[in-house]
C-alpha cells in the first residue's frame, strides 16, 4: 500500500519550473530584431575588401526595387524604434533631418536606404546611434596605456604558433559571398547572411585562432577589441529600449552573432529571428 502511494505520489509530481518563468516578466520586455548587412557603400573599412568587379550598386531601377521589396518586409514587424550603426546621436539626428527634407535619396549607405527610409514612413521622429568604438582604441590613445596596449597586440600577433588552416576556407566563404550578393536579389542575400548557420560559422573567423597561441594575449585583445565593442553596442540597445518596444537594429552583418547571444541570453529582450519576415 506504501509503495503504491509513493508510486502514485511521483507520478502527480509537477514538473520543475522553467528558468524563464522566474526571470522573464513581459511588462518589462522588448522585441528586438537585427537585420546583418553588408555595408551598401563599400567603405572598405573591414578586413576583407571586396573585389571592384563584385560591388553591387545599390541605387540601379533593378536593385532599389530589391531594396523597396525588403523595406516592405520589415515593416511588417512595425518597428516602434530603428537603431542604426552610427556614432554620434547629434550628427545622425542632422542626417535624419536632411533626409526627411529629401536629401540623402542617392547615398548608397543602408542607414539612409534602409534605416532612414523605414523610419520615415512610420513616422518615427528620430533614429538611433548605437555604435561604439573600443576600449583598445581609447587605450592606444592614452598615455598611461598606450605603450601597454601596443605590446599586446603585438605580443597576440607574435605568439602564434604556425597557421590558421581556416584562414583560407573563410577568404575562400567571402569572396564567394561577394559573389553570391551580385547572383541574388537582396532580399535574398541577406536572407543567407542572417541564416543561423552564416551566423554563427562567420563569428568563427574570430576564433580559429585562439588554440594556435602560447599564451593568452590573442584572447585579451580580443575581449578588448571585438568583444568590447559588441558589448557597448548592446549596452547602448539597452539605453535606447523601453518595455514593450519593438526594436529593428540594422548592423554589419559581423557584429550580429554576439549581439543574438546577448539579446537571447537576458530577460529584458525577445529575440525575434529576421528570417521570418525575409522569407
Amino acid at each position: 500500500m506504501i509503495g503504491a502511494l509513493v508510486i502514485l505520489s511521483l507520478a502527480v509530481q509537477e514538473p520543475p519550473r522553467p528558468p524563464g518563468s522566474f526571470l522573464v516578466d513581459k511588462s518589462l520586455t522588448a522585441q528586438v530584431m537585427a537585420l546583418g548587412v553588408w555595408h551598401f557603400d563599400y567603405p572598405g573599412l573591414d578586413e576583407h575588401k571586396t573585389d571592384e568587379g563584385d560591388k553591387v550598386d545599390v541605387l540601379t531601377p533593378d536593385r532599389q526595387a530589391q531594396v523597396r521589396a525588403v523595406c516592405d518586409s520589415l515593416l511588417k514587424y512595425a518597428p516602434t524604434k530603428i537603431c542604426l550603426e552610427a556614432r554620434d546621436q547629434a550628427t545622425l539626428d542632422r542626417l535624419y533631418a536632411e533626409y526627411r527634407d529629401g536629401k540623402h535619396r542617392d547615398s548608397r549607405n543602408e542607414i539612409f536606404q534602409l534605416g532612414c527610409r523605414l523610419a520615415l514612413e512610420l513616422g518615427h521622429e528620430k533614429v538611433y546611434a548605437i555604435d561604439s568604438g573600443q576600449l583598445s582604441a581609447e587605450l592606444a590613445t592614452d598615455d598611461r596605456f598606450k605603450a601597454w596596449t601596443e605590446a599586446l597586440f603585438a605580443k597576440s600577433r607574435r605568439e602564434k604558433l604556425g597557421t590558421d588552416p581556416y584562414v583560407d576556407k573563410y577568404r575562400e566563404w567571402f569572396e564567394y559571398g561577394d559573389k553570391l550578393t551580385k547572383d541574388l536579389s537582396v532580399r535574398d542575400n541577406l536572407a543567407y547572411m542572417n541564416s543561423d548557420e552564416a551566423l554563427r560559422l562567420s563569428h568563427g573567423i574570430y576564433l580559429t585562432d585562439l588554440s594556435r597561441v602560447s599564451s593568452d594575449a590573442a584572447a585579451d585583445a580580443l575581449s578588448i577589441w571585438w568583444y568590447n565593442r559588441n558589448l557597448r553596442i548592446f549596452s547602448r540597445i539597452g539605453r535606447v529600449k523601453e518595455a514593450g518596444d519593438r526594436l529593428l537594429v540594422i548592423i554589419g552583418a559581423g557584429h550580429v552573432p554576439i549581439l543574438k547571444h546577448c539579446f537571447e541570453s537576458s530577460p529584458e529582450y525577445q529575440w525575434v529571428p529576421v528570417a521570418k519576415f525575409l522569407d
